[in-house]
């Protein structure tokens, strides 16, 4: 009844160059079921004793978000990897399957012993190898070509060690001594535990994802020696090496991330020595496995279900309550979730809580606010491929969630240490963060639950185009920031979405009707100022994010007309 009257106005007053806004408040579109929050990713600036960090985590605790994404990251080894070195004293094992190379090491010292090598259906875990009556014992190759040596390389296929009568995936299995009988381990968490204390008191009884992201590289199949710096607070991006996992059981990772989960949700755990180590007794509600695995060490979609696989099923007999979430794409192939969702692919039991996937746009230039315009169109340009994503994860597993965990854009060379990247044109900010806002209108129809911001603190060399955070100020929450808090301070889950007519591309505005009234979100996508008229607005509040903000928390205006004026990339 109203419908048609709004859209005849519509076209009548297209061609007045103000934006002017229509709301059906009788017709509601859908409920939105989308949640903003943001991610934490580990840094040396959010450390104690960074000129940023009490405000860093002020601003995490005033903004009370749920769903909060804590990631520790390779940049930094020390900071996120708990074992950097594997156990010493015992034996060397590992399970690689056929085709791959091998690369044996001893810690110190060199070998001297293979207790077991055998190839083709070998089965259990280091220290409970058993051999299969189609195997070849290949010990003697072994010691005729890595003994007494620190390192040793061999490729594993048949032509080195003979053809068997297994069936099957053919692998190798070998457990070695080496000369050094010192037992002990590397477990240490003095870097990692104040970070972990400072977040989870700013995060209160707020939800919360934890990822530790990073495998300990000696756990990798590798033939490159995985070095990092000295100095925590110094950046390497080539930590992470290796496409394999040197134990094709997944008996070592998943047990030293058993051994994480126990540390920080059950006060504790044993190491491979029985020493135990006092920890902290959190309650975790979700644990994502893994982070990128489409990029950081392009594992296959079959291969990352088997990894996760072991890692949630060795979880859950230290955790049985916590979630699960996985994948968290780089790339958004949706032949990932079409082979990770299928419930046949997995082993009987396994949850699938969630899924995640990213998004980040991009720009030619760190200084042409013009350029900025583009965010808009790439956020469009990506939601049909989100929409499949959403459309398969509703076919194959509808009781599994999705999180767009990383949302954001990245700057040219914002990785650049020597010299730094240029800084952005101060209206970067502020598009930045009327993109995040645009975008997450746009995944409330297509069903996304989660709609995560990246990242609470960057700074040059660690992707400072991605801050929420002034890393050059004493810790003030920057305009990015203030869009979230501006998002989530109004709109919850449950919100009701109304059918909203605006006669200009360059404005964007959406109306919602929430348990504290009718709001209306709008959105400047352009450099210029905006002319609006929206009669319904006069003696309302206007509560807005723009350039003049800058790092200040929202301004507010009382609208004495139906017609006044936004700022560039004004959210308002």
């Amino acid at each position: 009844m109203y419908i048609i009257p709004l859209i005849y106005l519509l076209l009548q007053i297209s061609y007045v160059s103000s934006t002017h806004l229509l709301v059906n408040w009788g017709n509601s579109s859908y409920v939105s079921n989308t949640s903003v929050t943001l991610q934490v990713v580990v840094n040396p600036d959010i450390r104690r004793g960074s000129k940023i960090h009490s405000g860093t985590f002020q601003a995490l605790a005033n903004l009370g978000a749920d769903n909060v994404r804590f990631v520790p990251w390779l940049p930094y080894p020390e900071l996120g990897v708990a074992e950097l070195y594997p156990p010493t004293g015992g034996p060397v094992c590992a399970t690689v399957p056929t085709g791959q190379q091998v690369h044996l090491s001893c810690p110190s010292g060199h070998f001297t012993a293979f207790e077991f090598a055998s190839y083709g259906n070998p089965s259990g875990a280091c220290g409970h190898f058993k051999k299969s009556a189609c195997d070849n014992d290949v010990r003697d190759l072994f010691e005729e070509h890595c003994l007494d040596r620190r390192t040793c390389n061999v490729l594993v296929n048949y032509t080195v060690f003979g053809k068997t009568k297994c069936t099957g995936p053919v692998r190798l299995s070998f457990q070695a001594l080496c000369s050094n009988s010192t037992k002990s381990t590397s477990w240490n968490f003095d870097l990692i535990d104040p970070i972990v204390e400072d977040f989870m008191k700013a995060q209160q009884n707020k939800s919360v994802i934890i990822n530790f992201s990073t495998i300990p590289q000696w756990m990798w199949n590798s033939p490159v020696a995985s070095s990092w710096p000295t100095d925590p607070d110094n950046v390497t991006w080539t930590y992470e090496q290796g496409t394999s996992l040197r134990d094709d059981t997944l008996q070592e990772v998943a047990q030293y991330y058993a051994r994480l989960v126990s540390y920080y949700t059950q006060g504790g755990f044993e190491d491979e020595y029985g020493e135990f180590h006092q920890g902290y007794k959190y309650d975790f509600q979700t644990w994502e496995v893994l982070n990128e695995i489409d990029s950081e060490h392009h594992m296959s979609p079959e291969y990352y279900t088997r990894v996760y696989d072991a890692i949630v099923s060795a979880i859950q007999e230290v955790n049985p309550t916590i979630k699960f979430m996985g994948l968290a794409l780089a790339y958004r192939n949706v032949s990932y979730l079409q082979y990770f969702l299928d419930p046949d692919n997995h082993l009987p039991g396994i949850p699938i809580d969630g899924v995640s996937f990213h998004f980040y746009a991009s720009s030619y230039y760190r200084t042409n606010a013009t350029d900025f315009q583009t965010f808009f169109a790439q956020v469009d340009e990506v939601i049909p491929i989100i929409r499949d994503l959403v459309a398969v994860r509703d076919e194959l597993s509808p009781h599994t969630i999705v999180d767009m965990d990383e949302v954001g854009v990245i700057l040219p060379n914002d990785t650049n240490s020597d010299p730094f990247p240029t800084q952005p044109d101060p209206t970067y900010w502020a598009a930045a963060g009327a993109m995040y806002a645009y975008m997450w209108c746009q995944v409330i129809p297509l069903g996304v639950e989660i709609f995560g911001e990246s990242q609470l603190v960057g700074y040059p060399s660690q992707f400072p185009s991605v801050s929420m955070m002034d890393y050059e100020s004493y810790g003030q929450p920057n305009t990015r920031y203030w869009v979230l808090f501006l998002l989530h301070q109004h709109f919850q889950p449950g919100d009701i979405v109304l059918e909203t007519l605006v006669n200009s591309v360059e404005v964007f505005a959406q109306a919602f009707s929430t348990p504290t009234g009718r709001k209306v979100l709008i959105i400047n996508k352009t450099t210029q100022q905006q002319s609006v008229i929206f009669w319904d607005a006069e003696g309302a509040t206007f509560e807005y994010v723009d350039i003049t903000t800058q790092d200040y928390p929202p301004s507010t205006m009382t609208l004495t007309s139906g017609g006044f004026m936004i700022q560039p990339f004004c959210t308002g």
